[in-house]
């Protein structure tokens, strides 16, 4: 099975994706948000997690195949991308493609995090 590029936008099952409050440290999915070059990328965890609102309020709503079995996500079940779980990872914890995002989505979480960058001194 060949790897597809790396587009932003897409989501890769990523092994050992550092964890957010809580969670297991372990392959979870996530979106790709910009490679930093040729080993490194940033990518936004994904969780079926309930999220706190007053934490998560930009949290995104990710299509999935449970409600819409044509979801081009490829993820199974009800899930959010955290525009607050940006982290960096290695190309090779990218460890197989799930699917991509629709344009209108990618905007609305890229728009968040570009939000949570611009409101805080570090990411």
């Amino acid at each position: 099975m060949t790897t597809p590029p790396y587009l932003a936008g897409h989501i890769y099952w990523v092994e050992n994706l550092p964890p957010l409050d809580g969670t297991d440290p372990g392959r979870h999915p996530a979106v790709l948000y910009e490679l930093i070059d040729d080993i490194e990328c940033l990518v936004i965890g994904i969780t079926t997690t309930v999220c706190d609102e007053h934490i998560d309020f930009d949290q995104v709503e990710m299509s999935n195949l449970l409600d819409d079995p044509g979801a081009t996500t490829g993820l199974r079940e009800r899930c959010v991308a955290l525009p607050r779980w940006l982290v960096p990872v290695f190309r090779s914890q990218l460890v197989e493609h799930a699917g991509w995002l629709p344009k209108v989505t990618i905007i609305q979480l890229f728009d968040a995090v570009m939000e949570r960058i611009d409101g805080s001194d570090h990411v």
